[in-house]
């Protein structure tokens, strides 16, 4: 009958082996508690004091400006380096000395006492979104603590003051320095510009701009002007060329300066009045008439006056255009030589003013220079500390080390996380059979039950009874009620017939076969059938201890001498069981069971009883129960949980399987009680073992069973 057992979930696993071996889980927190008490206990005290120190971001007040030097503490790398200042060689070799520490029975004989100070006396730990820094010191004293944590805080503060003043005076020596090669470029550069100003004869450059300025503008607007006035003379010039290449007496006459000439005019006139003169006097005398005579001689006296007066006009504007024309070429000159003069003082300026703001730069620098100076040798006097303690440390009155109750809780979570993690560990490494899954996977039959330690429940109970009568003793237990069910599995197995004889066995002794007969035969009685127990151990029988019965007449005498089979059948009315004990042990227990007697005597058993229940021998090294199942309906094997190993118990049943293969399953058994999953079981340590030699008389070999597993009685 094939059984589906439903999956264990791996957590639920874990949580069982961790509950089966909680007494190892305990154990391992006991022996970390203790280890932690007693390193409390045994432990010298420690005292911690700290002092809190305030460090500001603040620069030296030495300089102003970048060029000079660069003094940038706003990053955060500036606190960190203050951090490890704290906590520097110089500084503790410095407290180290004051406080004469190498008196000290810690450090006497220590080759790097510092280095040793530095790591077991001094903490330094900044105090979060603040500026504040506590500066801790430890040690067995706890007067001592705060004398160390003190004298660092002010051995730090004096240090910082003493960096920051030596930065002073060192910047100040520079500055000096500076100044007298400054002083000495002022000089240098201002007898540069004097020379320049000999020799190139510019003494006030901005007048001479203006004056030169104002020279060429003159001179610029009289060449506008004397070339307007040449053009129009131009003009005029070229319009009397034009009538002089005419000719003709009139050949002036349309001049304009002739039409307005007034001396010209009046001559005109007085022309014309002479004219009127002569047309009067030509009316009345003969051209002999000495009054026509003189009006002829007045108008050829004033022709060639007009004429005369003419030619002068037009020589004056020859003269005139001439004139202009080399009084516009003059002030042509003028303007290109005033041109020329502005050029070369532009020159001269340029280089002029190159030495000039080298001298006032020079100066400029020089005045800063002498200012800074000063300022940096009063800043000598008048130096600030950015750093100072906000809270001296004072004396302990409580050591900081040991804590026994941090310890002893440490010492609880490594024992419980250690204890659990030891019992996965040995979880893991537990490769026995556990679960139902594991005997159908090694032997490919089903598990025809589980049966609870009933070692166990005896302890418990506090009673006396022999485990092997449970089923009879305690009908209405969880052993009766697994029996019961092992025995409507063993009757169903087979859909075709149920065996009428079982044989129970074990791969190794002290397994619980003993056990599995007994209960299964009186759990079979209580379901109205006849039943036979019979012992074929012949090696180590108990049957006959189980019932109380007499064992000298038994299975070992009916096979040899062939007795009556009812000289050897006893009943234990108790239990409406009929049982066949051992007999005597015979010598050669394999041959007396595989003859030919001992299968006739089970056909018959087979014949006057519902069932025959055989109790016997284990299977590894011995062939008593290989030859035994070629005489029996079915065999089954019992398997104690948690200490039967996969290969062992396959081993075991191979010859079982070649001789006939009538293994119709398996019992787990020794199944703790109070599992919380019906098919997971642990580790168990009950029950007695041999697996060289088995036979009655003989001690037996002791299963070794750890400190921390359960050991049965």
């Amino acid at each position: 009958m094939d059984r589906a057992w439903p999956a264990v979930h791996p957590l639920r696993q874990i949580a069982e082996e961790i509950r089966r071996r909680r007494g190892l889980v305990l154990a391992f927190a006991g022996a970390c508690l203790a280890v932690a008490l007693l390193g409390s206990l045994l432990a010298t005290p420690r005292y911690r004091a700290s002092a809190k120190v305030l460090i500001e971001k603040e620069n030296p007040n030495i300089l102003f400006f970048e060029q000079v030097l660069d003094l940038d503490t706003t990053q955060d790398d500036y606190y960190q380096t203050q951090y490890r200042i704290l906590k520097s060689r110089a500084l503790a070799e410095t407290v180290f000395q004051k406080l004469d520490l190498g008196r000290d029975p810690r450090y006497l004989g220590d080759d790097d006492a510092i280095a040793t100070f530095l790591d077991e006396a001094i903490e330094v730990a900044p105090i979060r979104s603040s500026r504040l820094v506590e500066v801790s010191a430890k040690s067995f004293d706890p007067y001592q603590a705060a004398e160390i944590a003190n004298a660092l805080a002010e051995a730090y503060i004096r240090q910082n003051l003493e960096v920051q003043t030596g930065m002073s005076k060192e910047a100040a020596a520079w500055l000096g320095d500076q100044l007298q090669e400054m002083k000495a470029r002022v000089e240098a550069s201002e007898q540069a510009l004097y020379d320049y100003q000999v020799m190139s004869g510019v003494t006030n450059l901005e007048e001479m701009e203006k004056i030169g300025a104002q020279k060429l503008w003159e001179v610029n607007t009289m060449v506008l002007k004397a070339r307007a006035d040449r053009i129009k003379l131009e003009k005029r010039y070229q319009r009397l060329q034009e009538l002089k290449r005419e000719g003709g007496a009139a050949r002036y006459q349309s001049l304009a300066e002739i039409l307005r000439d007034p001396l010209i005019q009046e001559m005109k006139i007085r022309y014309v009045d002479l004219l009127s003169q002569e047309s009067e006097l030509r009316q009345k005398y003969r051209d002999e008439h000495p009054r026509l005579l003189e009006v002829h001689a007045q108008m050829a006296s004033l022709a060639a006056r007009l004429d005369q007066e003419i030619e002068n006009l037009a020589s004056s504007i020859a003269t005139a255009f001439e004139e202009a024309r080399a009084r516009e070429q003059s002030l042509l000159d003028s303007l290109e030589g005033l041109k020329t003069e502005a050029l070369n003082l532009n020159a001269k300026a340029i280089q002029y003013e190159v030495l000039d703001r080298e001298v006032e730069t020079n100066r400029q620098l020089y005045t800063d220079m002498l200012k800074r100076m000063k300022e940096t040798r009063l800043s000598e006097h008048l130096k600030a500390n950015n750093i100072r303690i906000i809270d001296r440390a004072v004396v302990p009155t409580r050591p900081f080390s040991p804590k026994p109750m941090l310890n002893l809780l440490l010492g609880l979570v490594v024992g419980l996380v250690g204890g659990v993690s030891l019992a996965v560990f040995l979880a893991h490494l537990d490769d026995t059979m556990k679960t139902p899954e594991d005997v159908e996977q090694t032997l490919s039959v089903p598990c025809l039950g589980v049966i609870p330690n009933v070692e166990q429940k005896k302890k418990a109970a506090g009673e006396e009874a022999l485990i092997e009568l449970e089923a009879a003793k305690h009908p209405q237990s969880a052993v009766a009620e697994a029996y019961r069910g092992v025995r409507t599995s063993v009757l169903f197995v087979r859909s075709n017939s149920s065996p009428r004889s079982l044989l129970i066995t074990s791969a190794e002794a002290g397994e619980g076969k003993t056990l599995t007969a007994v209960n299964l035969a009186l759990s079979m009685v209580q379901a109205g059938e006849r039943v036979l127990l019979l012992d074929a151990d012949l090696r180590k029988p108990r049957l006959h201890k189980i019932f109380g019965l007499a064992n000298t007449v038994g299975l070992s005498r009916l096979i040899v001498e062939d007795l009556p089979l009812e000289q050897a059948v006893q009943r234990a009315e108790e239990y409406e069981l009929d049982v066949i004990p051992c007999g005597p042990v015979p010598g050669n227990p394999a041959e007396l069971l595989g003859s030919a007697a001992a299968t006739r005597l089970l056909k018959e058993l087979g014949r006057r009883y519902d069932r025959v229940v055989i109790d016997s021998a284990p299977l590894f090294n011995l062939t008593d129960s290989v030859v035994l199942s070629r005489s029996v309906d079915a065999t089954l094997l019992v398997v104690w949980v948690g200490r039967t190993r996969p290969a062992t118990v396959l081993r075991a049943s191979e010859p079982i399987r070649q001789v006939g293969s009538n293994l119709i399953g398996c019992v787990l058994n020794h199944v703790e009680s109070g599992t919380q999953d019906y098919y997971y079981y642990g580790r168990y340590g009950y029950g007695y073992g041999y697996r060289y030699r088995y036979a009655e008389g003989e001690p037996e070999k002791q299963i070794r069973v750890w400190p921390w597993s359960k050991k049965a009685a």
